[in-house]
């Protein structure tokens, strides 16, 4: 298995750690200086808990530190994964089953090539009717990502949301192939609706000036616009970079 980065804020009990703790998976969770004490006390032996150099910077900060980790050591391709995972899952016959996170690792990782820049898991929610071994290519990658740290593309220090739809946009636009695995899934919470994490960032009411900068700095690609509840909201047409989702197997690369 790959190395695991766990990004987390305020959340020293959060699902991801217990997941990977009741596994037995070694991983690495970053945390900000003021947490430090908090998540020690949580983990316990954890040797493994990497504090940030400085407090409240945002999850982009702490997603590029990782990266940076990932590149100083030379990992090749890592694990990036948001702290509030639930569970992971395989869909049989349009139904998605619980499956250990080793499992649905080893699964993401059979796909690993050069060519590639990100493979990721897919949203419950959108993978009860997947067919065994489908994928989507060139398309959004988020919560549970599987990243080659030889990309060009960096996390933006000043994004405080979108993180992971920027970065999946960078690592498009130089030149590198996603894939998303349709069959293998994970639940979270809705954004912004459990403390910690990026509760106190949406609390502040920043999102919609965040969403319109996202768009501007993709134009053409990414539009801002407010859905029926005056909710902000980007839609990013992923067809620039697409090809037709189609099932393929790991070794027909």
């Amino acid at each position: 298995m790959r190395p695991i980065f766990v990004t987390s804020k305020g959340r020293p009990g959060a699902p991801t750690l217990k997941l990977l703790t009741e596994e037995g998976i070694p991983f690495s969770v970053l945390v900000e200086p003021q947490d430090e004490k908090r998540y020690e006390a949580a983990l316990g032996g954890n040797k493994n808990i990497v504090v940030l150099p400085q407090n409240d910077r945002g999850l982009s900060y702490a997603r590029q530190f990782a990266l940076g980790l990932a590149r100083e050591r030379r990992e090749g391709w890592y694990w990036m994964l948001d702290d509030d995972i639930l569970h992971f899952y395989e869909t049989r016959q349009k139904k998605t089953a619980i499956i250990s996170v080793a499992e649905a690792f080893r699964r993401a990782e059979e796909y690993v090539a050069a060519s590639l820049g990100i493979i990721a898991l897919e949203y419950r929610r959108y993978a009860w009717n997947a067919r065994p071994r489908q994928v989507s290519r060139n398309s959004y990658c988020d919560v549970a990502v599987l990243i080659n740290a030889s990309t060009s593309a960096n996390y933006r220090p000043a994004r405080y949301l979108k993180v992971d739809r920027d970065f999946t946009l960078q690592v498009l636009s130089a030149g590198r192939d996603t894939l998303r695995l349709r069959d293998v899934s994970f639940s979270v919470p809705a954004n912004g609706s459990n403390k910690g994490g990026l509760f106190d960032t949406y609390a502040t009411g920043i999102e919609e000036r965040e969403l319109r900068d996202f768009a501007a700095h993709w134009p053409g690609i990414v539009t801002f616009h407010k859905k029926p509840n005056g909710r902000p909201h980007t839609k990013i047409d992923w067809q620039i970079f697409q090809e037709a989702t189609r099932c393929l197997s790991p070794t027909s690369r």
